[in-house]
């Protein structure tokens, strides 16, 4: 989501992309999502870390999880999962910018044993 300074401190409008799960190829997409998704995580939620989501995205997910996993999966495990398949298809790009970050900068032994 793109921001520019005209809306900004304003609040972020959300869209959902729209694809069809109509037909055969609707099917395969449908069932892709619900195996990455729509299931428990192996950890309690209580295991985990408090954080803070967007109000429109948390309204967003309370609402759809109970409904297309029949009430077997939390909002925590969803949210588990979204991270996970994000840092398996950006993983190798954070962790370049992440190194590259590292090297320039600063560490304090550069400040001490000179």
């Amino acid at each position: 989501m793109k921001q520019t300074k005209k809306n900004y401190g304003k609040k972020p409008t959300t869209t959902v992309s729209k694809q069809s799960t109509n037909g055969n190829k609707g099917n395969a997409l449908r069932n892709r999502y619900t195996e990455k998704f729509i299931r428990p995580t192996e950890f309690p939620a209580r295991s985990g870390r408090m954080t803070y989501i967007r109000k429109d995205y948390h309204h967003i997910i309370a609402n759809m999880i109970p409904l297309i996993s029949d009430g077997t999966v939390s909002i925590s495990s969803y949210i588990d999962h979204v991270l996970t398949e994000h840092f398996k298809q950006y993983g190798t790009v954070i962790d370049e910018m992440y190194l590259e970050k590292q090297r320039t900068s600063t560490s304090v032994s550069a400040f001490v044993g000179k």
